[in-house]
């Protein structure tokens, strides 16, 4: 039977299943009045969070740890939603990659002769938007060079963050944790998943289930439909989510 009849009584038969159930499954996104809900509670946070550290530069209690780690989780969420963009694309940044960027010319609007040839074509809508992001680049799912779009207004958190980490040894005493958005006295990188998880539930959201990073994803991919992307700006869409045209069309959208 596995030699002869295999594709007839069980192949075909198990192919057709799946398909049958992928195609009865009710996609379900989040509601955009969540999302807002989410956004607004983790920057509210982060900016009180900031106030506090700002406010008190050499405080290193465990008050001061607390807020670290609340402006820390929620910067990443923050950046995360933003962007639409996998946790893992954002949450394994490293001190290293992020002082590098930020010490590149330019990378603070700074003109360059090549940033003016760019600038000059583009639209004056788009010039005003290049003004408003500082771009940050990440090394995302199969070695894929990922870019995030921070808002100015944030990026302050950044280097906030970027501060406390490299001067505070002893809330980071594990040499091996190189990454920004790391935990005090811990090996680890703060996860993106249980960020949104956790903050999820407590911004009261109508349907906080749905409000995981997936389907934030599936969100922006069927939202853009309204829009009547042209297929070069599907691509550009596609390569800024980390995947391709196909995988864009075919499971996000």
């Amino acid at each position: 039977m596995i030699e002869e009849n295999w594709t007839i009584e069980l192949g075909s038969l198990a192919l057709k299943n799946l398909v049958s159930k992928a195609t009865e499954k009710i996609p379900l996104i989040p509601v955009t009045e969540d999302i807002i809900k989410l956004k607004k509670l983790v920057d509210k946070n982060a900016a009180e969070a900031y106030d506090q550290l700002i406010n008190n530069p050499n405080d290193r209690s465990s008050r001061a740890k607390n807020y670290y780690k609340i402006l820390a989780e929620t910067t990443l969420i923050s950046i995360i939603i933003h962007n639409r963009k996998r946790a893992g694309d954002v949450q394994y940044l490293t001190l290293e990659s992020f002082d590098r960027q930020r010490k590149t010319e330019g990378f603070y609007g700074g003109e360059t002769s090549l940033a003016n040839e760019f600038m000059a074509s583009l639209s004056e809508t788009e010039k005003i938007l290049t003004q408003q992001y500082i771009r940050l680049q990440t090394i995302g799912k199969a070695n894929q060079r990922v870019p995030a779009l921070i808002p100015r207004d944030e990026f302050k958190y950044f280097e906030l963050l970027y501060e406390i980490r490299t001067s505070s040894p002893q809330w980071f005493p594990h040499p091996k944790n190189r990454f920004l958005f790391a935990f005090p006295d811990s090996k680890r990188y703060i996860c993106g998943i249980n960020g949104i998880r956790k903050w999820c539930k407590r911004c009261g959201a109508k349907y906080p289930n749905l409000l995981t990073v997936v389907r934030l994803r599936k969100h922006i991919a069927t939202v853009t439909q309204i829009l009547s992307l042209k297929d070069y700006d599907i691509d550009q869409f596609a390569s800024f989510l980390g995947h391709t045209k196909e995988t864009f069309l075919k499971y996000y959208r």
